[in-house]
């Protein structure tokens, strides 16, 4: 049953996205030919909102939270002049658009923060693979991981480690969608293990479990992951690895319930793989999409915290 299950949730990782919203489609050619494209203009609320971020705090801030997944968000976005156009405006001082096998990371920085962001799972072939890719060990992290999310973190850091060098003393955050998470999260064992610098914070969104107890024993920063009621994904390989330590778990009425533990009361497999079903029959956004990460997060927001953040941008 437990490995059915998590093919179940192999199928809704890949089929949910396409049940999203359509985008229009990627050019397949040469990615750098896209940010000559006309982009909209931003929205004049989204102007300046870094200035909101605090770098100084590894805690589990919402304000942070918040950001972080609206600039996960604009990595769907389908231009690279689009990516850059508004993290510039929202605050980037220096951008930076890194593509590798159709996945967008988005470089940012400023006076006084780095921040990455990843792009996560689509619905095409390769996604696929990744996903079911659960067994590889890799030594050079201390432990057993996701191979699918290793590889991605391999093909996107050092276009990370060329961008912090641009930017040394300065602290990090990371964050990413699905697939992109976990692509995030490695990068940043990465750092820690090989380049001494550790990031400040990662922030996940709808991950596959990250990989065993020995490679989270060995993480020395923050990672806070976010789990929406409905959204299967976060339960994938319950046989393979252990669950995460604590969950940032959003219940059905999008309402935060902090350090949830999966497979227990609030988050079980046959609410979470039910309520992705209901999901998928009502169509439209379904509880993996970024997008619904980021309005469960404003949501959660306090009041004085809403006036100041703008809405969100579905990209």
């Amino acid at each position: 049953m437990r490995r059915l299950m998590t093919v179940l949730a192999v199928l809704a990782l890949c089929i949910t996205p396409a049940l999203a919203k359509k985008k229009k489609k990627r050019n397949k050619g040469d990615q750098a030919e896209q940010s000559q494209t006309a982009n909209p203009d931003v929205h004049s609320s989204w102007i300046g909102t870094l200035q909101h971020f605090k770098p100084g705090t590894s805690a589990n801030d919402l304000t942070n939270a918040y950001l972080l997944a609206n600039l996960t968000e604009l990595a769907y976005g389908d231009t690279d002049g689009t990516l850059r156009q508004w993290a510039s405006a929202m605050g980037c001082s220096d951008t930076h658009i890194e593509r590798k096998k159709g996945k967008a990371m988005i470089l940012c920085g400023r006076d006084d923060v780095v921040i990455a962001t990843v792009q996560g799972s689509g619905s095409n072939t390769r996604d696929l693979e990744r996903a079911c890719n659960a067994d590889y060990r890799n030594k050079t992290l201390g432990g057993r991981v996701h191979e699918g999310g290793f590889n991605l973190s391999k093909e996107l850091r050092g276009a990370l480690e060329s961008f912090l060098a641009k930017h040394p003393n300065k602290p990090v955050f990371l964050a990413g969608h699905s697939m992109g998470g976990l692509a995030a999260l490695y990068m940043g064992a990465h750092m820690q293990r090989h380049l001494r610098r550790s990031p400040k914070a990662v922030f996940t969104f709808a991950v596959p479990r990250i990989g065993n107890r020995e490679f989270r024993g060995n993480l020395d920063f923050a990672h806070y992951h976010y789990a929406n009621h409905g959204d299967p994904v976060p339960l994938m390989y319950p046989d393979k690895f252990p669950p995460h330590n604590e969950l940032q778990y959003f219940d059905k009425g999008g309402n935060l319930q902090r350090d949830e533990k999966p497979g227990k009361s609030a988050f079980n497999w046959v609410k979470e793989f039910g309520g992705a079903v209901d999901a998928v029959l009502k169509k439209g956004k379904t509880a993996h999409s970024m997008f619904v990460y980021v309005k469960n997060l404003r949501r959660n927001l306090s009041s004085a915290e809403r006036d100041k953040l703008p809405e969100p941008k579905d990209f």
